[in-house]
């Protein structure tokens, strides 16, 4: 999700009814759920009602919601290659060399052109 300038990430686990903000330029809980009110609540109502139409009845405003803890941006506008590491590593597909470690701030550039070339 963007908004504010800032690429963020939500994530909604379906086995532990739990929803989480991935977010590299870490917010503190109050402001993080404070913000997760209206756009979750926008995100949530369209995922369930996609999952409605595929039969499954859940409710993500009543789970569960949380910040991971993830590795944080240094630089000003590295959020969205952050956004897209951390999409790659909740879904399992971190590029082999990280498995075991996170890609630091001085692989940002790297990580931006692996990112483009995939795009492309």
């Amino acid at each position: 999700m963007y908004r504010d300038d800032h690429y963020r990430v939500y994530v909604a686990d379906m086995k532990n009814r739990k929803t989480f903000l991935l977010d590299s330029q870490k917010p503190n809980a109050r402001v993080a759920k404070e913000d997760h009110g209206p756009v979750g609540k926008v995100i949530f109502e369209y995922v369930t009602e996609f999952l409605k139409e595929q039969g499954v009845d859940c409710r993500l405003d009543e789970w569960e919601f949380s910040i991971a803890d993830f590795p944080q941006q240094f630089g000003i506008d590295d959020c969205g290659v952050f956004a897209c590491l951390y999409m790659e590593l909740w879904a399992g597909h971190l590029p082999v060399q990280y498995k075991n470690s996170w890609p630091k701030q001085q692989h940002v550039e790297e990580q931006r052109t692996r990112i483009a070339a995939n795009l492309l």
